[in-house]
């Protein structure tokens, strides 16, 4: 059986090209309106990213063949250039061996980027630190820039392989 074309898709506003943690059989080109990233967060969901004209989604998962780990939704009128992962392979088997290796390294990197930013979030939920919500040691302190407050705030949260307080410096 020889590999599928890419196919023109359309969406509906609201419409879901894929959801989260689904199985992962292809990427989307967007030719046409705006997708929303968006990832279920306790009851609700965040939307992580907006995309629109000539962005891709979906590519993830093409090199580590796991599951989605976000949904994409239409927000206007979507037209998008589907993309089979087995008419990818047929390409892909043509790209020397460091490439791939170094794909799938970047592959890995962003979906365990994903997990920490929400082993994170659940820890900051669980000591009362709302994004929004200064500590109360940092609100004691000096005034800082946003980033070292956000870095003073989160120093040793999710990462059970350092001791608190170690930024690995």
């Amino acid at each position: 059986m020889s590999p599928q074309k890419p196919a023109e898709k359309y969406f509906r506003p609201g419409q879901f090209l894929f959801r989260e943690n689904d199985a992962a059989e292809s990427l989307f080109i967007i030719q046409k309106g705006s997708v929303a990233v968006k990832k279920r967060a306790g009851s609700g969901e965040v939307e992580l990213a907006r995309l629109f004209s000539n962005e891709v989604l979906g590519e993830v998962s093409f090199f580590d063949r796991a599951p989605r780990v976000a949904s994409a939704v239409a927000l206007t009128e979507v037209t998008a250039l589907e993309i089979q992962f087995e008419a990818l392979d047929v390409i892909y088997q043509q790209v020397p061996s460091f490439l791939k290796t170094m794909i799938a390294a970047m592959a890995e990197r962003l979906r365990r980027t994903d997990d920490a930013m929400q082993r994170m979030k659940r820890e900051l939920e669980k000591r009362g630190l709302g994004a929004d919500e200064p500590s109360e040691t940092v609100a004691e302190e000096e005034p800082q820039s946003d980033l070292q407050s956000v870095l003073n705030r989160l120093d040793g949260v999710g990462d059970d392989s350092k001791p608190k307080g170690d930024s690995g410096k």
